[in-house]
């Protein structure tokens, strides 16, 4: 099984691995000669850059992305105000009780390490019934703020702040425009934080807050039309090839490919709009312009016209109510599903596209009506642990179910079931020590053969969870080192089994692809790559084309020829 597509999503501080999905939106190409603190223009013909709209949901017209922590004055989306559209996001008191309270907005951003030019753009609606003007400042953010705030911030990953952009109290109840350089956090995951403090004496202060983008611009790669394949020779060893580019479609990077192992259709996404492939990615028909659900979305592989869609609740963070999507003409149009808000899709049965599986909160959801109706496959495991992967068997008709999940602690479990949901069982050993699961592939033929990552090794069982082994061989540089953690980057990302050799799996990682001939007792590193040291948060490999592999990285799609001799 290929894992799941993941396009922009509301992401929990648990799983921040999912983060770098929302640098894949809105690329496009231009031409410029920039500096760090220059975007690049049309002025100069020199030399070509990607530029990526990293913000998701920047309008506020959309439920999601945004994360509004529960306060005493609670941020909010509004109809109140808008620069653009129908809605803002309120942050802070802007008529009411006055009390002493923080409140702020959010969004994780990943910006790609070779990042030339960082630009945040911004409106705010400043209000304030307060006497004392603050001035613009730079620095931290004070222990105890005195008087009433309206600010903008940069944070890290651990939510410390980094850099305060805006330190201000403005009353002018007017869209103001505000642009700031982020091009020294290239290479790194920082939170855009908007928020406002009231100390609770005299007026009360808020704000409105709408448009606002993150155009990150970055060099294209040389000869962007021409795209190499490499190949596996001699029991699957790699002849280093000339450097791939990335797969685009009318040069546009593809950031998205959306497929199921048993679908000869593929889908992609650009900045251009949402495509469709039939042949393997050799022609593409674009569907839509824009696409207009978010999350994760899955295909029927015998009916790909048949799609569905949703972000899933996050669930230690909470939050807005997030919609379920489906379409029945290749993505063309979507209709919502009001029986299943909140729920994410996990997988859809290859030969009944109306058989599927999704997840909240409460556990596993079954619909055997294309979404119309769900069963609820609840177990006292699903209150302790939120599901991150599922697999199913589809030799026995999805009577074989296997669930990876994490706890708001980020511990890991497989949970099974033999009897399609029925009832279910932790099938790992007590004591056995998982952490931060993040890919699991299950073998297509042999249902007892489950083999999953998580940040401290490879495991893998042949009897179905009776026993497992675990294996770091050849993981060293890619697995969580206790003695060096602050010079690592670790993550075994996304798994799939070659379907003409099911002892030979491929591994994506933080860092590049590993191979294993012996079902992940050894592992080896592909080089002489371009995507060699890059994050592979996804991997399709589909048995009409079994040689051809895609890997989804923040930077876009590759494609990978794999030859057996």
């Amino acid at each position: 099984m290929n894992k799941k597509v993941v396009l922009p999503v509301v992401l929990m501080l648990s799983t921040l691995l999912m983060v770098a999905v929302f640098t894949a939106l809105n690329t496009a190409i231009v031409t410029a000669v920039s500096h760090p603190s220059t975007p690049p223009t049309h002025a100069d013909q020199q030399a070509s850059f990607i530029c990526s709209q990293l913000v998701v949901n920047g309008d506020m017209e959309e439920d999601l992305a945004w994360i509004m922590p529960p306060t005493e004055a609670t941020a909010a989306y509004s109809t109140a105000q808008a620069r653009s559209g129908e809605r803002s996001i309120r942050i802070g008191i802007v008529n009411g009780t006055n009390r002493e309270a923080y409140s702020s907005a959010r969004q994780p951003v990943t910006i790609p390490a070779d990042t030339v030019t960082a630009t945040l753009t911004l409106w705010l609606y400043p209000v304030s019934t307060g006497t004392l003007a603050q001035p613009l400042v730079t620095g931290a953010l004070p222990d105890s703020p005195v008087n009433d705030a309206q600010y903008v911030m940069i944070l890290d990953e651990n939510l410390d702040t980094l850099q305060v952009l805006l330190w201000t109290r403005r009353n002018t109840q007017s869209w103001e425009p505000y642009s700031f350089d982020l091009s020294a956090y290239a290479g790194e995951t920082v939170y855009l934080l908007f928020g406002v403090y009231n100390n609770g004496i005299g007026g009360v202060t808020g704000m409105y807050l709408d448009d606002v983008a993150l155009d990150a611009c970055r060099p294209m790669p040389e000869q962007p039309y021409r795209l190499y394949l490499p190949i596996i020779r001699h029991g699957f060893a790699l002849d280093p090839p000339p450097p791939a580019d990335l797969l685009l479609i009318d040069g546009q990077v593809v950031t998205r490919v959306i497929g199921h192992p048993d679908s000869a259709a593929i889908y992609g996404l650009t900045a251009a709009g949402f495509y469709r492939s039939d042949d393997g990615a050799d022609s593409w028909t674009l569907i839509t312009s824009i696409l207009p659900v978010t999350g994760t979305v899955l295909l029927a592989a015998e009916q790909p016209e048949l799609l569905y869609a949703g972000a899933g609740f996050p669930c230690f963070k909470g939050g807005p109510p997030t919609p379920f999507w489906r379409s029945v003409d290749s993505g063309l149009t979507w209709t919502q599903i009001l029986t299943a808000t909140n729920l994410e899709p996990l997988a859809v049965h290859p030969e009944d596209g109306e058989k599927l599986y999704a997840q909240t909160c409460a556990g596993p959801y079954l619909s055997k009506d294309a979404g119309e109706s769900w069963i609820h496959q609840e177990d006292e495991l699903f209150l302790l642990y939120n599901i991150v992967e599922l697999a199913t068997a589809v030799v026995d008709d999805w009577q074989t179910v296997y669930i990876g999940g994490s706890s708001e602690g980020g511990s890991g479990v497989i949970i099974g079931s033999q009897d399609g949901g029925e009832s279910w069982a932790r099938l790992l050993p007590s004591g056995a020590e998982i952490w931060s699961l993040s890919s699991m592939a299950l073998d297509p033929i042999s249902t007892t053969h489950l083999y999953f990552g998580d940040g401290l090794a490879f495991w893998g069982t042949l009897d179905g969870g009776i026993t497992w082994y675990t294996s770091t061989n050849g993981l060293d540089n890619v697995i969580y080192d206790p003695d060096d953690p602050d010079e690592q980057t670790y993550g075994l990302l996304s798994l799939v089994i070659l379907p003409t050799n099911r002892e030979f799996l491929l591994l994506g990682t933080a860092e590049g692809l590993f191979t294993s001939g012996d079902r992940g007792l050894t592992w080896h590193k592909v080089t002489g790559y371009t995507w060699e040291d890059a994050r592979i948060d996804d991997l399709l490999l589909r048995t009409a084309e079994p040689d051809k592999l895609f890997l989804t990285t923040p930077d876009g799609v590759y494609v990978h020829t794999l030859v057996q001799e």
